[in-house]
């Protein structure tokens, strides 16, 4: 496979950092490519070390500042500091699989009628809803879905509009369109090629997607790994 063109979207970390201030541990990283990969799997495996190469620039300059509040836990467990820049994934090749968009969104979430059905226990919808620690849902409440604080509710009910709004509201910001499948191949990565992955091995998990959609010419990285 000759070396795909890529070009990085840098608007693309101010979405990361907005979510970042409701508590959510997610890296997104995105590329535009103009010519159409010759195979997908290979494709998305090389994006898939690009964007941890950009995680890791991105993280350092946090680094390279001398305040402490630039010091945080979450950085020092992302496995994503300055020390760690470069050297960890040469001549190391992820491996990935495969999967289906509801897998990807995580069996808890309908796609059928864009909501949770219960708890989020496995895919993107955990990894965003379910951090180390609670999401601060009063915040995106007050700035994003004021209406959802006048209904009269049951803890779960109440629970369950508020992290549908908030799930949904995230793919929209993304721009994932989750209604047409074809268009998009989604591959799941393993968590043994990068130190990156070594926080989230404690307990919480791993997680690293790289989201396809050739049509648009746009590949989507979308990846967490931290601890307590």
């Amino acid at each position: 496979m000759k070396t795909p063109v890529l070009f990085e979207n840098s608007d693309f970390y101010e979405k990361e950092k907005y979510f970042s201030q409701f508590g959510s541990v997610l890296n997104l990283v995105q590329f535009f490519f103009s010519e159409l990969p010759e195979n997908n799997y290979d494709f998305s495996a090389f994006v898939a070390k690009e964007a941890l190469k950009s995680l890791k620039k991105r993280k350092a300059k946090f680094y390279e500042k001398p305040h402490k509040q630039y010091q945080s836990q979450y950085y020092f467990n992302s496995g994503l500091n300055g020390a760690e820049i470069s050297n960890d994934i040469e001549g190391v090749e992820p491996k990935g699989k495969k999967i289906e968009l509801g897998t990807f969104l995580g069996e808890s979430y309908s796609k059928k009628f864009k909501e949770l059905t219960h708890r989020a226990n496995s895919g993107l919808s955990y990894a965003l809803l379910e951090p180390p620690y609670p999401l601060r849902y009063t915040e995106f409440i007050r700035q994003q879905a004021r209406e959802l604080g006048r209904k009269k509710l049951n803890n779960w009910e109440r629970i369950k509009l508020v992290q549908t709004k908030f799930f949904n509201y995230f793919l929209e910001e993304i721009e994932l369109d989750v209604t047409d499948e074809n268009q998009l191949v989604i591959y799941e990565w393993d968590n043994n090629w990068s130190y990156y992955f070594d926080a989230g091995k404690e307990w919480w998990g791993t997680f690293f997607w790289t989201v396809l959609n050739s049509d648009e010419g746009i590949i989507t990285v979308i990846s967490a790994s931290t601890t307590d």
